[in-house]
Formats: structure tokens, C-alpha cells, sequence
């Protein structure tokens, strides 16, 4: 395996080791990595460029390598303007739309595997990517062009990915240290939530108020499980407080759940 000219990159919670060689990323490999690696090859035979492509999975050493997707990734610090400006909104809501559709011609591999952590218990129709927030878009010009850290992908329904992005890219915080908007003043993301669905084409909003509160709450008791469970990356989210700022957020979406269903209505 040859890593030559290898170079760390940082970032990531998850994933414990995630390291740039030439145009090819090397991330720690998991049992789900063969079936993760067979969607991204469908999306790539597809022209479907909203993710990396695979290259190939070294199992002794426990990795796997794609494609370098050059451009920023905001994994800290401020927020540039143009995350929170409308045409960057929809044109998420729009790449979650093509990788979703690209699920009705996909057949998995018959010993699929995915990982179960942050996946909707019952599967569904579509491969949602289960972890769709700024810090997993790569922005090329100011303009989100890709998806990356697949390792969490696995069958789900359509609003289980949608809520998850209407949470992160509106977004739903209501936290002074890290929402784009003025606190006082909620209408912006009532619109914001109504222009995603508009872009992405969901047509069925019936109770997406309580899905996306659903979702914050599936999130928030997944990072516990892993704490409590030993997981260092989830002791780490623990620690950081993601639990008691989950717990707020939720609690900001059910103080303005009626504007939210007024705006989506």
C-alpha cells in the first residue's frame, strides 16, 4: 500500500483516521465499506457526481481509498455568507434530490452491509446518507457540488435524510453562538424550510415538523449509545456538550413547530 507524500486531514468525528495521498484519500475501512463503495460506484457509472469514487479496499489493513474532491470542506470555525444564502440552500436540497433518485436503479450487493448507527430502523426506498450538514459538503466556488464520509449511508426514507439537512442547512439552531439569523425573528427559517422542500421536490410534508424533531432526538440518543457504550469519538461529541445542544435545538423547533407548519402548508 503506498501512501506516498501522505497528508493528515482533519475534521472528522467519526472516522478515526482519514489521510490525502496524490488525488486519493485514504479512511479508516469498516464491514459496511464493500456495500458503501458499490453505491458510490452506481453514482459514478451513473454521472451522478455527488460523491467521491471508489478506488478499492485494502481489508488487511483496514482501509479503504477514494477520490480527493478538491475544494472547502467548513469543518470549523465561521461560517462563510454564502452557506446561508438561499441558492446555496437549494442547491443542496437539489444534489440530496439526485443521489436519492439514483436509488430506484441500484441493486445492492446480495451481502449488503450497512452500518446501522445512524440509520432509520425500518430502511425505505432510498440511500440517504444519514450525516447531510456543512461539514460533510465540499463548496467549490461558494457553491455546494459534493457529498463526502459515506460510512453512515444506508437504506431510509426520503424525510429521514430531508429533515436531517433542513436541521443543518436552514438551519435549525436557534443558538446565539452558531445561528446565522437573528434570534428574534424566526420567519427566515420558516421560509428557508419551505424553499428546501420546494427545491427538493418533497411533496408529502405531512408531519415533517415532528420528523425533524424526531431526528434530532434519534441523533442525540445515538451519540449517548456510543458514549456509554465506550466509543471514543462519541465520548468525545459527549463531552463537547452535543447532547445538551441537541436537546436545545429540538426544543427551539417545538417552540416555532407552528410557523414551521404554516410555512410548509
Amino acid at each position: 500500500m503506498d501512501k506516498a507524500g501522505e497528508e493528515a486531514l482533519t475534521g472528522g468525528f467519526l472516522t478515526s483516521s482519514v489521510t490525502r495521498s496524490g488525488d486519493t484519500v485514504w479512511r479508516s475501512a469498516g464491514r459496511w465499506s464493500p456495500t458503501v463503495h458499490a453505491w458510490l460506484a452506481h453514482l459514478a457509472d451513473a454521472g451522478i457526481d455527488v460523491a467521491p469514487r471508489p478506488v478499492r479496499i485494502d481489508a488487511a489493513a483496514g482501509v479503504e481509498e477514494v477520490t480527493f474532491l478538491d475544494g472547502m470542506v467548513l469543518s470549523g470555525g465561521a461560517s462563510p455568507p454564502y452557506l446561508w444564502r438561499d441558492d446555496t440552500l437549494t442547491a443542496v436540497a437539489r444534489l440530496v434530490r439526485q443521489f436519492h433518485d439514483a436509488a430506484a436503479s441500484f441493486t445492492p450487493p446480495a451481502d449488503a452491509n450497512w452500518q446501522g448507527t445512524a440509520a432509520f430502523p425500518g430502511g425505505g426506498d432510498v440511500i440517504c446518507h444519514n450525516d447531510l450538514a456543512p461539514w460533510n459538503t465540499v463548496f467549490t466556488g461558494g457553491s455546494p457540488a459534493a457529498f463526502i464520509d459515506w460510512d453512515l449511508a444506508a437504506p431510509g426514507p426520503r424525510w429521514w435524510d430531508v429533515s436531517y439537512a433542513i436541521w443543518h442547512f436552514v438551519p435549525l439552531y436557534g443558538d446565539p453562538s452558531n445561528d446565522p439569523f437573528e434570534l428574534a425573528e424566526f420567519e427566515p427559517r420558516a421560509r428557508r424550510t419551505r424553499l428546501f422542500c420546494d427545491a427538493y421536490g418533497l411533496a408529502d410534508r405531512a408531519g415533517l415538523v415532528d420528523k425533524v424533531i424526531g431526528r434530532q432526538v434519534a441523533v442525540h440518543d445515538a451519540i449517548k449509545r456510543g458514549a456509554a457504550a465506550g466509543d471514543p469519538a462519541y465520548e468525545r461529541l459527549w463531552e463537547l456538550g452535543a447532547g445538551t445542544g441537541i436537546q436545545r435545538q429540538a426544543g427551539y423547533v417545538r417552540a416555532h413547530r407552528s410557523a414551521l407548519e404554516d410555512a410548509l402548508t
